[in-house]
């Protein structure tokens, strides 16, 4: 992963497993889903801190072969108060083909609600 807090921006190579299965040779939507709230997660965590996702739209447009390079690039677009708004295309690195895109809906934690929490479960 490769992080630009300044421009608010993420770029994470990665590549799909055999575990990563889905249809026979292909990989799992549940994965790409994984994948992709990994990426916008680790971004807006940098950038705002502490958040939970709220919301996930994806939409798959072509499937990922087991074994593909996958290379995704994801953005905080706006924030208004706690909500944070990203997205993120998932692409082939020869940039030829979009495999898929997404939006999410993150959330900004208070940390002082935070920390309350965690002293009562005795962290």
């Amino acid at each position: 992963m490769f992080l630009n807090a300044a421009e608010r921006r993420i770029l994470c190579l990665c590549q799909t497993g055999p575990y990563l299965e889905g249809p026979p040779g292909m990989t799992h939507g549940g994965a790409i889903a994984t994948i992709i709230d990994s990426t916008m997660g680790v971004c807006v965590l940098r950038v705002v801190g502490t958040v939970m996702t709220a919301n996930l739209n994806i939409d798959y447009l072509a499937p990922v072969p087991l074994g593909t390079v996958l290379l995704l690039d994801g953005r905080i677009e706006r924030m208004e108060g706690r909500k944070v708004f990203l997205s993120c295309h998932v692409r082939a690195p020869d940039g030829d083909t979009l495999h898929a895109r997404a939006t999410g809906l993150f959330i900004q934690l208070d940390p002082t609600k935070q920390q309350a929490q965690e002293k009562g479960s005795g962290r």
